[in-house]
């Protein structure tokens, strides 16, 4: 603008004038100078504005730059935050997952428990009401049978060996003991053998002693004897109830094998016996009138009965559940019965008369008693051997008119 207001000033002064300080200029000169300095007042004032114009365009490119970085960065940081969120989304859900696992390992732990526990539940259900028995009843027979055959050669051994001691006096609990177990006409017939011909009364007699020893011995609920009748009433309860065999099996088995009142010595308890049954067989001998002494042989043979019927008593007492095993109790004076006896002494071809009493028995018998839904099912598996009270008619040791015995 400075520029043009100065070529207008020159233009105000008067053409042609001439004065002090003032210069005369022609018209075509002026005009060329005028355009001349026009064009350079334009060309300066197109090089201004280009810096002018060229300025704003670098701001506003800055300013794009920085919008973008700024949008850049705003994108960036919610992708920061999208991040954070699926982090922490992603630590919430792995602590649950951890809390899962925890309550997961404690549950699976308690199942453990519990199955645990259940399965020793039906380990101790399937044995108590189990009916799988690890012992044939075959055995049980050979046994039985095994044990008589013993106790019939312990008598004969120990009768083989007696010698009559003509000093002998009966002592009074000797005979009271052997009363007791024979009855009293057994006894009075033993006390009155005159010769060694009557060694075979002897011989039933230790055979009957042994036996009743051995039978009560198989059969008692304690180790001693004692409490016998009280468990043998809650037994005998149970088999009439409503509960199935396995249970009163099993009653019985654990009652036998825990209701001991002091716990036992195997070997001890053996010996005892054997010890028992040492001095009733001299008390017998002593009662006939022979020397006390069984011998050496008859002892080895005692321990070997009284080690098979300990066996015994273990088995039928504590092992088998499905049935129970028994002893039939023979007792004297009772009467013969056919069906669960078997009269050993009777010769072929006679008749027995009907109601004849028993004397003693020589032999174990064996019985199977199992509990079904109508009672109690007995089944006689062994006979025992009885002696009657013809005894010595059948022995041919004494006779008499009484008509005992019948053709």
């Amino acid at each position: 603008m400075n520029i043009v207001n100065t070529v207008a000033a020159r233009l105000k002064t008067p053409l042609g004038v001439s004065g002090a300080g003032v210069l005369a200029i022609h018209p075509s000169s002026a005009a060329r100078g005028v355009r001349a300095s026009l064009t350079g007042a334009i060309v300066s004032r197109d090089r201004i504005n280009g810096k002018i114009q060229e300025r704003p365009l670098k701001a506003v490119k800055r300013m794009e730059d920085e919008v973008d970085w700024k949008r850049t960065a705003e994108k960036l940081q919610q992708e920061i935050e999208i991040w954070r969120s699926k982090e922490e989304s992603s630590r919430k859900e792995l602590a649950e997952a951890k809390r899962r696992e925890a309550d997961l390992a404690k549950e699976r732990a308690l199942m453990k428990t519990l199955l645990d526990t259940r399965r020793q539940e039906l380990h101790d259900a399937q044995r108590f009401l189990g009916t799988a028995e690890p012992i044939s009843e075959s055995n049980i027979v050979q046994d039985i049978r095994r044990i008589n055959a013993e106790i019939f050669n312990l008598a004969r051994s120990a009768a083989d060996q007696i010698q009559r001691d003509p000093k002998r006096q009966t002592r009074r609990d000797a005979k009271a003991q052997v009363t007791s177990v024979l009855g009293e006409n057994f006894t009075r017939h033993l006390q009155t053998m005159s010769s060694q011909d009557d060694t075979i009364l002897l011989e039933i007699a230790m055979q009957a002693a042994v036996t009743r020893y051995i039978s009560q011995m198989i059969s008692n609920w304690y180790s001693n004897g004692d409490g016998n009748a009280a468990f043998s009433i809650v037994h005998e309860l149970i088999r009439q109830s409503e509960e199935n065999q396995s249970v009163a099996g099993q009653w019985r088995a654990l009652t036998r094998r825990y209701a001991q009142p002091t716990p036992l010595d195997a070997q001890q308890f053996e010996n005892d016996h054997i010890r028992r049954l040492s001095v009733l067989l001299s008390q017998i001998l002593q009662v006939a009138g022979m020397r006390e002494s069984i011998g050496q042989d008859a002892q080895e043979i005692l321990q070997i009965i009284v080690r098979a019927a300990l066996d015994i008593r273990r088995v039928t007492g504590e092992v088998m559940v499905s049935s129970d095993y028994e002893i039939p109790p023979i007792a004297v004076e009772d009467i013969f019965n056919s069906q669960e006896m078997h009269d050993a002494y009777r010769e072929k071809g006679i008749k027995r008369a009907t109601g004849l009493r028993v004397w003693c028995c020589t032999t174990l018998g064996l019985r199977r008693v199992e509990k079904l839904p109508h009672g109690l099912h007995q089944v006689v598996l062994i006979k025992p051997e009885v002696a009657l009270e013809t005894l010595m008619l059948d022995l041919g040791i004494m006779h008499d008119g009484a008509g005992i015995r019948s053709a």
